[in-house]
């Protein structure tokens, strides 16, 4: 829940179609990439593209 939330903080201020730059971790690496926000029934979700 915490986690949620961290990220609920971060996106504050943010609008649905705006893109973000986020850093995650995969396999114990770090990945970086860019996102584009969407917005389906008031709630904010992160839509990724990753290169391979």
């Amino acid at each position: 829940m915490e986690r949620q939330w961290i990220l609920v903080e971060a996106l504050k201020g943010k609008k649905a179609g705006e893109r973000v730059k986020v850093k995650y971790l995969r396999n114990g690496e770090t990945n970086k990439t860019t996102v584009t926000l969407k917005k389906s029934k008031n709630i904010f979700y992160l839509r990724m593209k990753t290169k391979k």
